[in-house]
């Protein structure tokens, strides 16, 4: 094809010829352009989509299991636990795991 550019026109239909072959090559690498480009937006789309999916099943994960204490801390943020609330809770959860596993293992 690039043979065809390069020579020399004689006539002035071959001019017009070759005017429009170029045009219809550069219409191609356009076109080809764009399809990476979306392929490009289609890949990242996919991606974006499995993280949102991965999201939701651990919201719902984390809706169903809401009456578990998953946590020590429940709300995620610091708070100063001393002595006797600190061993209460500790203990509380450590029996919530053993009773956790116990049941999985049944």
């Amino acid at each position: 094809m690039s043979d065809l550019l390069s020579m020399k026109p004689k006539t002035k239909m071959e001019v017009m010829l070759l005017a429009t072959l170029q045009e219809a090559e550069e219409h191609c690498e356009s076109y080809q352009r764009q399809v990476i480009t979306l392929q490009a937006q289609a890949i990242s789309n996919k991606t974006y989509c499995n993280k949102l999916c991965l999201q939701l099943v651990f919201q719902e994960e984390k809706a169903a299991n809401s009456g578990t204490p998953g946590k020590l801390v429940e709300n995620g943020l610091p708070c100063l636990l001393l002595g006797d609330t600190f061993y209460k809770r500790a203990v509380e959860f450590t029996q919530w795991q053993k009773e956790k596993a116990q049941k999985a293992d049944a």
